[in-house]
C-alpha cells in the first residue's frame, strides 16, 4: 500500500458488516440475498428504513445520510457495503463527518455511484474496495468470493491482463477511480482528489461515445488529469458509437486519441465495471502498469 493510506482492519468471522443504501432503491430480493450471503460468516447490520423510496432515491437525503454516517461512526462496524449504485451519494457526501472514520477506519465496498464514496475515502487517506455491490454479490455468488477473501485475509499480489493503447515503459502509481460519469460530476462539485502520482481507473455504462469523449475532454482541459501516471479503462457496457452514420467514433478510438493527447500510458479492456467480470481493486493500492498487465501490490491490514 502507499504510505499515505490507512488500510482498515481485516474483517474476521463474526465481525459486523453494515449493508446500506446511499443511492437508488433496490429489489427486496437483492437485500435478502445479500443478507443470506454475508450472514454465513459475519453479523449483518441493516437499518429498518433501508427499503424506503423517494422516486429514484432510496429514501430522503436525511435518511440516507443518517444511515451512512451512523455506519461510519460505529466502531463495531468493520465494513460498509452498498446494496446498489444508481444515483444519490453525491447529494449527501458534502455533509459527511470524517473524523471518526479516520480515527477508526473501515472498508467501504461498492461501485458505480459508490465512486463518490471512494473519492471521499481517498481524500481522507483511507483505502477502499471498488467491486461488486451487495445486491450483485447476493445474486452472483461467484463475484462475492474474492471480495470476501480480501476482507478476511488480505490480498496477495495479483495482476490483470490489459491492452495498451500505444507503446510505453512500465509506470507505477496509486490506484484511484471508478465510474467516469460520476467522477466527472464530482469534478464539477470540486470534490475530485488531485491526480498527481495516481493511476486512474475508469468505467461506464449506457453512455454514448460522444458523451464519453465530452467528459474525458472536459476533465483533461480542466486539469483533472495533471500529474497522472497512467489511465486504466475497464468495461464501457452499452456505450455505442454515437448517433450513427459517417463520423461515428468508438470508445476504443476515443481512448487511443486521449492517450496521444495526454502523453501518459493508457491501457484498456481491464476486467472491472458494469460487465462480466467486475473484479475488485483496492483504492490506495500501488499498482504497476505495463503494456499488457496491471499488477497490484500486496494489501495487508495496517490499522
Amino acid at each position: 500500500m502507499d504510505a499515505r493510506f490507512i488500510v482498515p482492519p481485516l474483517v474476521t468471522p463474526g465481525a459486523k458488516i453494515a449493508i446500506i443504501a446511499p443511492s437508488s432503491p433496490f429489489p427486496e430480493s437483492d437485500l435478502q440475498g445479500a443478507v443470506r450471503l454475508f450472514e454465513r460468516e459475519f453479523v449483518v447490520q441493516v437499518r429498518g428504513d433501508i427499503g424506503e423510496r423517494d422516486g429514484y432515491l432510496a429514501g430522503s437525503d436525511d435518511r440516507r445520510l443518517r444511515e451512512l454516517q451512523d455506519a461510519l461512526d460505529d466502531h463495531s462496524v468493520r465494513a460498509i457495503v452498498a446494496i446498489r449504485g444508481g444515483f444519490g451519494a453525491g447529494r449527501i457526501v458534502a455533509r459527511l463527518d470524517a473524523a471518526r472514520f479516520r480515527a477508526h477506519p473501515k472498508w467501504i465496498l461498492g461501485f458505480s455511484d459508490i465512486t463518490v464514496l471512494h473519492l471521499w475515502a481517498h481524500v481522507n487517506g483511507v483505502a477502499s474496495v471498488h467491486g461488486p455491490n451487495a445486491g450483485t454479490m447476493g445474486r452472483v455468488r461467484a463475484e462475492s468470493g474474492p471480495v470476501i477473501e480480501l476482507l478476511r485475509h488480505g490480498c496477495a499480489g495479483r495482476q490483470w491482463a490489459v491492452e495498451g493503447a500505444a507503446p510505453f515503459e512500465p509506470v507505477e502509481g496509486v490506484a484511484l477511480g471508478g465510474n467516469l460519469t460520476v467522477l466527472a460530476h464530482e469534478a464539477i462539485a470540486g470534490r475530485l482528489p488531485r491526480m498527481t502520482g495516481a493511476v486512474l481507473f475508469l468505467e461506464d455504462v449506457g453512455e454514448r461515445a460522444y458523451r464519453i469523449d465530452r467528459m474525458l475532454s472536459a476533465l483533461a482541459d480542466g486539469g483533472a488529469f495533471d500529474g497522472l501516471r497512467a489511465l486504466v479503462f475497464g468495461s464501457f457496457a452499452r456505450c455505442d458509437a454515437g448517433e450513427g452514420g459517417e463520423g461515428s467514433r468508438s470508445v476504443a478510438q476515443i481512448i487511443r486519441g486521449l492517450a496521444m493527447r495526454l502523453g501518459v500510458p493508457v491501457v484498456h479492456s481491464a476486467p472491472f465495471g458494469h460487465a462480466d467480470p467486475n473484479e475488485y481493486f483496492v483504492q490506495g493500492t500501488r499498482v504497476t502498469v505495463s503494456m499488457n498487465t496491471v499488477r497490484f501490490q500486496d494489501v495487508t491490514s495496517g490499522a
